[in-house]
C-alpha cells in the first residue's frame, strides 16, 4: 500500500484500486478501480500519478479525487511510459510542481515529463507530448509540454 497525503484527504493505493481517506470525517472511499495491478503512486499540490503494471500513467486532480459528490473518479490524462514492462520490478516516480520523473531501477535513466508551463496547473491530453526522443529532450511546436529522456 501507498499513501499520499493532501489538505485533510489521503490517497491510498492498493493492488487495483484508489481510495481515498478523509481525515475530518474518518471515512474511506473507493475513487477509482482497475483491471491492471497498479504498482507506484506519487502526487503534488493538484495531482495524483498513478503508474499501472503496463507502465501506464494516469492522472487524477485532488479536486476530482475528494468531490463528494462524484460516485467514482476518472483519470484526467494517461499516457504511456516508453520502458518496457518488467515483472521483477516497475519504474519509480515522483512528482513535482512543474513534471513527472520516471526512471527504471538498474538503468542510468531518467524520464522527465513536464506537465505544466509557467506554473499553471492544466494538464489533459493536449500537454502530453507524445514525441519520444532518446538521449534529447523534444519539444512539439504549439504543445504546453515536454518530454526528455537523459542518461546520467
Amino acid at each position: 500500500m501507498t499513501l499520499c497525503v493532501n489538505d485533510q484527504s489521503v490517497a491510498l493505493l492498493e493492488d487495483f484500486q484508489i481510495s481515498l481517506l478523509n481525515l475530518s470525517t474518518e471515512e474511506i472511499q473507493i475513487r477509482s478501480q482497475s483491471s491492471v495491478q497498479l504498482k507506484a503512486m506519487s502526487s503534488n499540490s493538484y495531482v495524483v500519478a498513478i503508474l499501472d503494471g503496463k507502465n501506464m500513467i494516469n492522472l487524477y486532480t485532488w479536486k476530482d479525487l475528494t468531490n463528494p459528490k462524484l460516485p467514482t473518479c476518472q483519470a484526467t490524462s494517461s499516457f504511456h511510459l516508453p520502458l518496457p514492462p518488467d515483472s521483477y520490478s516497475h519504474p519509480l516516480i515522483s512528482l513535482s510542481s512543474s513534471a513527472l520523473l520516471a526512471a527504471l531501477p538498474g538503468s542510468n535513466r531518467i524520464l522527465s515529463y513536464h506537465l505544466w508551463r509557467r506554473g499553471t496547473q492544466h494538464i489533459g491530453d493536449h500537454d502530453l507530448t507524445c514525441n519520444v526522443g532518446v538521449n534529447k529532450g523534444t519539444c512539439q511546436e504549439g504543445r504546453e509540454s515536454a518530454l526528455g529522456i537523459r542518461d546520467l
